[in-house]
């Protein structure tokens, strides 16, 4: 096949990708938002937030062994390479099992904390409930590392109709373990047992849904030290992004008792659900088809990558538009009043969705195999998070902490914007691209804040 017919090809599948990503992350945030409404009026609102924190302790300890399988495998000039794929599973297996040991670890260590008084008095983290949930979800580790990598395989061939198969059910499963254990007993295992029931599912059908490598253990050292090349910076890029993208829970969860932080929890979920959109379209489909660009027209990377972009900040800031002026409408429509602080930290949190397309960069140093600069972007924006959101919390409570995480995303914007100048990838006139969804969001958001006043009257 020719250039031409190749670059062609590649549009049609990252056409075809981008629909099915899209769709998937639709339904699957029609879930978990579905899910919140039935869960809020079945659990207290301490419970969201216990259950949050739980989560953060399980995505820490996920980072923080992270290797960059994925974005191993993404790169790997083989696609089928049995002794490649079956490292990368062994090493995800032992990776699995020791996430799960350490999730053990930790919860043992705050029963030990909370009985010598050590843990900040009325805060999440003195809850008596965090340590057993995080016991059971430290399961669901230890089943999703025998999850297969053909779904790497497939993410990286851009297959992602069995990948969107794979994910609604493992989610809707756990949804429903959930929901029928908190009817019987509304508990904060009820939410963990669902955790792990999700888990199960995503990883017996990872090994039936797809096509390609069947999964042995084997060991190459070969690969495994290609891997550990390259993963040691995705293992500083993870560690540093979580404690970015878990910072404002971590942080709030010493500040605030477990029910403000529940609040906090479902304001940051609602917002998540915009970010997850665009967050998705980058990972599934952006940073597979610049790698595929970059392989065939390292010159055609700059043109690639923003015209995969465009949609994603057309729906980013058409979305942040939207909910920084309909935030607090949306709350009271949506929940009771319980959580009525929750909407103006819909709006405040909605704020940096604006620049989420322009943080996609990322992925172009990553492709041309400089994952260092991903790095110092994130360092940036950690140094902004944890200086600011402790004193704004302190003063202006709850939406103060959320100005705080605001503020840690808006510090990296120059940074941001010097990199890909002197990288060669910035275009003035399509940076800006995204500003009238802007206004289109907010005058949207004035339309809705109108019918949901209608319908309250």
């Amino acid at each position: 096949m020719n250039d031409a017919g190749a670059l062609e090809g590649l549009k049609r599948r990252v056409l075809r990708a981008s629909g099915w990503s899209v769709l998937t992350q639709i339904a699957s945030q029609a879930v978990r938002f579905g899910g919140s409404l039935v869960m809020t009026r079945l659990l207290v609102p301490e419970l969201f937030g216990v259950t949050a924190l739980a989560m953060t302790f399980i995505f820490a300890l996920n980072m923080f062994s992270d290797l960059g399988l994925g974005q191993v495998v993404m790169r790997h000039p083989v696609a089928d390479d049995k002794e490649f794929l079956n490292t990368v599973w062994t090493l995800q297996i032992l990776r699995g099992a020791l996430i799960g040991g350490a999730g053990l670890l930790v919860a043992m260590t705050l029963i030990a904390l909370g009985s010598m008084g050590l843990l900040p008095m009325g805060s999440a983290y003195a809850h008596p409930a965090l340590p057993s949930a995080l016991m059971v979800i430290s399961c669901s580790a230890l089943v999703s590392g025998l999850e297969s990598t053909k779904t790497l395989t497939a993410s990286r061939a851009l297959a992602l109709r069995p990948l969107a198969i794979l994910e609604l059910a493992s989610q809707v499963v756990g949804l429903g373990v959930t929901i029928c254990w908190a009817l019987i007993s509304p508990t904060i295992f009820a939410v963990a047992g669902g955790a792990v029931a999700s888990g199960l599912t995503r990883t017996a059908l990872s090994h039936v849904l797809f096509d390609g490598v069947s999964n042995r253990l084997f060991w190459s050292s070969e690969h495994f030290k290609n891997i550990l090349s390259f993963g040691r910076w995705i293992f500083l890029t993870s560690v540093l992004g979580f404690l970015i993208s878990s910072g404002d829970r971590l942080l709030l969860g010493g500040f605030i008792d477990a029910k403000k932080f529940g609040i906090y929890t479902i304001a940051a979920m609602i917002v998540g659900v915009a970010f997850d959109v665009g967050g998705r379209l980058i990972n599934t489909v952006i940073y597979p088809a610049l790698n595929e660009a970059y392989r065939r027209d390292p010159a055609s990377l700059k043109s690639t990558y923003y015209r995969l972009r465009a949609p994603v900040d057309a729906v980013c800031c058409g979305i942040a538009g939207v909910m920084i002026t309909a935030g607090p409408a949306m709350i009271h429509f949506l929940y009771d009043q319980r959580y009525t602080d929750a909407g103006l930290v819909v709006q405040i949190l909605s704020i940096p969705m604006i620049f989420l397309g322009l943080s996609s960069g990322g992925n172009l140093y990553m492709v041309i195999g400089k994952p260092w600069l991903v790095t110092i972007l994130i360092a940036v924006r950690l140094v902004g998070l944890y200086a600011s959101v402790p004193p704004l919390v302190l003063h202006f409570g709850l939406a103060g902490g959320a100005m705080g995480v605001v503020v840690g995303h808006l510090v990296t914007v120059p940074a941001m914007f010097y990199m890909k100048v002197r990288h060669g990838f910035f275009s003035l006139g399509r940076e800006l691209l995204g500003i009238p969804f802007i206004f289109a969001g907010l005058a949207g958001g004035l339309g809705l804040n109108y019918l949901l006043g209608l319908v309250h009257r």
